[in-house]
């Protein structure tokens, strides 16, 4: 693969996450003019915020 590939596919990576900054991974699909993106994601709760 060429060096510019990889550029290019870093550069839709980092404008990906970005999108969804709490994400740990992104699966992205492309049918025709079609874009499905399934993040998962991950949160973390403060169990002082969860009260009793």
């Amino acid at each position: 693969m060429s060096m510019d590939k990889i550029r290019n596919l870093n550069e839709i990576k980092e404008a990906s996450f970005a999108l969804y900054p709490n994400a740990v991974k992104l699966q992205i699909t492309f049918e025709g003019d079609k874009v499905t993106v399934v993040p998962t994601e991950k949160y973390e709760i403060d169990p002082v915020a969860l009260g009793d």
